[in-house]
């Protein structure tokens, strides 16, 4: 008996699972477009930190707090003098980057540190060791904000006096279940400042911090907060300027992701005309340009020129049959000689089916795509492009031409904008004539400027993009765009993102804008803080200048909300999807509760469905798969290639629950076999045990019962064919004993069935995207 435990225990701890880690990521955006075609010579010599003394700096910033010991032996390493992203003309920055690479250990470290100040302003460490990755935190946001403030506290003891730190609502992001990332802002006088703080991403899993990111202004003076206007009168002036816009927006059913992009929402969005700040001391709208009085041009066909325009609209008419590769290949190169010319030719053709993609080409069929080169050359040497063409009837799908750019910026302006817009209008015309009566002619064209060699230019290119519009809403996820040089006229890119699977809701039974308004305005109320403006008159010559301004803040944690339903009034995120309101009134059920971490993790990341939660109820069968398919990764992408389930239930074909069963079977939780299931049933623990061990792969270990012996009281009651998978689930932790009882035919909870589900988690192989 003695020696079966202990093979028992043998096979069990040598079950293990594996993690690729998430990358703690930078996010910059720059605020011109520059080409510098010689480097930052000038600015290095006059770095007051030269390049040694920055890889001194950022070595002991991974050293102290990070615990890597670079050693130049083993690291390889690339190191950059740039602009820094926001002030690019000013400020200046050394990158350095590590890379390590054994069989046991990869790692990646970035520091990036201030060239006039030494300062460290980023340090990312992602490190991966064999064996030793989790897919899920261990710990939660709470634990993740202390350890967070205790490093702040280490390395910017200064700067911490000034932070907001009360909070510890995490920034998550979609499929990273391990880290946790914190945004503290700073505080002066009482007052938050946009744009100053320090940001720690933590490792869930691990405790250690990863991430590390420093945004402070010095030298800043406080401004007065009398003669200020109120809240009150703030959110007047927004509100004012305000309108809540009706748009159709592309929405991607989670349980519904082969319908072919052809899921729209109505939705209404919030539109500030000019600008989304009010001037504390003024009263009046402001925004980061205050002093740019640049009007934009406003170009639209008159009612004469639409009518003209109009009188062009004739529907592509499709071919008998698909095109072959022959048949392309021949309209292809009558492509290439009319846009390229005739010393181009085609290198190679390819074919893909993009019916049942969700990207760029959602919804557009069937495409035959040609790579097209100089003649003579093999490959990319700066001169050809790429066509596509619909197989179906030939038309124009997407063209794009490469050009020599630094040719270009020594050539004169010869196109205007308006020029340039008539000859967009013209192709629109001549290759997407089916489309003229569905898109928005008017265009907003802003004067574009570039900056080469430390010179002003006028913009080489102009860009147009024309939204699709149905029931006279705009729909921007469809869309015809041009790009034309402005030199020599050339179309240098052309793309039609079209549809033609789209259905869209009748502009019926919806909420008005009023109501729009009231309920964005509930989820979003000023508040008072510092922000950095541009006080030159140019917006791409940044100077900044500290400001007491209005801005308006999500509240309850809505900051991910940016759309309102148009029918239902209820808050969607980003995507389109309705953000749950249910996390708070299940954070009050669990509260107290033995296990309140594990519950409160699973839920944060979506594998514990906090909708209609009861801490006692007896789960399903159904309940169980669900949650282990969202532990796993409900990923309806690999829905594609699933096969119809053999067996009967209550779930019907194309709904939620049937999808969640084919996703079960893909990754060999359940069986596709003749029968039928009862997705009601309840589920005896030792039943749970059983779905448990066959999820982790090790259903045919779990046969061999008679290796096995169980050191529960009431082992007897243990079913002779479960005896492998309950010993297993103990072996493992997986489920726990009660006075050493298993109570293997008792109905589980979903409690216990989380728990169970959470302590799986490092044995499960997660499907991160």
């Amino acid at each position: 008996m003695k020696s079966k435990k202990v093979m028992s225990l043998m096979i069990t701890a040598a079950l293990l699972a594996s993690y690729a880690p998430y990358a703690f990521a930078k996010s910059a955006s720059e605020v011109k477009q520059e080409v510098k075609l010689t480097e930052n010579v000038k600015e290095e010599k006059a770095a007051k930190i030269s390049k040694e003394k920055a890889k001194e700096i950022a070595k002991k910033m991974l050293k102290d707090n990070f615990n890597i010991q670079v050693d130049d032996k083993k690291f390889t390493y690339n190191i950059e003098f740039r602009g820094d992203y926001m002030y690019p003309s000013s400020k200046y920055v050394w990158e350095i980057r590590w890379n390590s690479n054994t069989n046991l250990q990869n790692i990646n470290a970035w520091v990036s540190v201030d060239a006039d100040k030494g300062t460290v302003l980023n340090a990312n460490v992602n490190k991966y060791e064999q064996g030793k990755q989790q897919s899920i935190a261990s710990i939660t946001p709470k634990e993740a904000a202390k350890l967070a403030i205790d490093f702040i506290k280490k390395v910017a003891p200064r700067e911490y006096k000034e932070l907001e730190t009360t909070s510890y609502s995490p920034v998550q992001y979609r499929y990273d279940l391990v880290n946790y990332n914190f945004v503290y802002r700073r505080k002066l006088n009482g007052i938050p400042f946009e744009g100053n703080s320090i940001r720690i991403q933590v490792n869930g899993a691990t405790g250690d911090i990863v991430g590390y990111s420093y945004t402070w202004d010095d030298n800043v003076q406080e401004l007065a907060k009398d003669e200020i206007v109120d809240l009150k009168k703030a959110k007047e002036v927004l509100e004012n300027n305000n309108t809540m816009d009706l748009s159709y927006r592309l929405y991607r059913e989670k349980y519904d992701y082969y319908s072919n992009g052809a899921s729209v929402k109505l939705m209404y969005s919030p539109n500030f005309k000019n600008g989304d700040m009010v001037d504390a001391k003024t009263g009046k709208i402001t925004s980061y340009n205050p002093l740019n009085n640049e009007k934009p041009l406003v170009k639209d066909l008159n009612d004469k020129e639409k009518e003209e325009f109009y009188k062009k609209a004739v529907p592509f008419k499709n071919f008998e049959k698909e095109l072959e590769k022959e048949e392309a290949e021949v309209l292809l190169r009558d492509k290439v000689k009319e846009f390229f010319g005739e010393s181009y030719e085609i290198q190679n053709i390819s074919y893909r089916d993009y019916s049942n993609e969700y990207d760029y080409y959602a919804g557009t069929g069937k495409v035959w795509s040609a790579y097209v080169t100089k003649k003579g050359e093999n490959g990319y040497k700066g001169e050809g492009g790429n066509i596509e063409i619909n197989a179906l009837n030939g038309a124009i799908i997407s063209l794009s031409r490469y050009y020599d750019y630094f040719q270009s910026i020594n050539g004169d302006v010869k196109l205007t904008q308006e020029q340039a817009y008539n000859k967009a209008i013209e192709i629109i015309a001549k290759y997407y004539p089916d489309k003229i009566k569905d898109i928005r002619t008017e265009q907003t064209l802003y004067e574009t400027k570039e900056i080469v060699n430390g010179k002003e230019i006028p913009g080489r290119n102009y860009y147009f993009n024309f939204p699709r519009v149905a029931n006279g809403i705009v729909f921007m996820d469809n869309n015809i765009s041009i790009n034309i040089n402005a030199v020599t006229g050339e179309i240098l890119e052309m793309h039609s993102m079209w549809n033609e699977n789209a259905q869209f809701p009748k502009v019926n039974g919806i909420i008005s804008e009023k109501e729009a308004k009231e309920l964005y305005f509930n989820k979003f109320t000023p508040e008072l803080v510092y922000t950095n403006i541009n006080a030159n008159k140019d917006p791409n010559e940044t100077k900044p200048e500290v400001k007491l301004v209005y801005k308006l803040r999500a509240v309850d944690d809505y900051g991910e909300f940016a759309n309102i339903d148009a029918f239902t009034g209820r808050y969607l995120d980003y995507e389109g999807a309705e953000i749950n309101d249910n996390l708070e009134i299940f954070n009050g059920k669990i509260k107290g509760n033995k296990y309140e971490k594990e519950l409160s993790i699973l839920a944060r990341n979506g594998i514990l469905d906090t909708k209609d939660f009861e801490i006692n109820k007896e789960v399903t069968k159904m309940d169980i798969i669900k949650m282990l398919v969202n532990a796993k990764g409900y990923r309806p992408y690999m829905l594609g290639e699933a096969a119809e389930l053999k067996f009967k239930s209550s779930a019907q074909v194309g709904d939620a629950n049937y999808k969640y069963l084919q996703m079960a079977v893909l990754y060999g939780i359940i069986d596709n076999t003749e029968g039928e299931i009862n997705l009601d049933e309840k589920i005896t623990r030792e039943k749970l045990a059983e779905i448990l061990v066959k999820a982790l792969g090790y259903e045919k270990l779990a046969k061999a019962e008679s290796i096995f012996a169980l050191p529960n009281k009431d082992a007897k009651e243990v079913s002779a064919n479960m005896k492998g998978y309950v010993a297993i689930a103990q072996g493992l932790n997986i489920m726990d004993l009660k006075d050493n009882n298993f109570r293997p035919k008792n109905n589980t909870t979903i409690v216990e069935a989380a728990l169970a589900v959470y302590n799986s988690l490092d044995n499960l192989q997660r499907i991160l995207y």
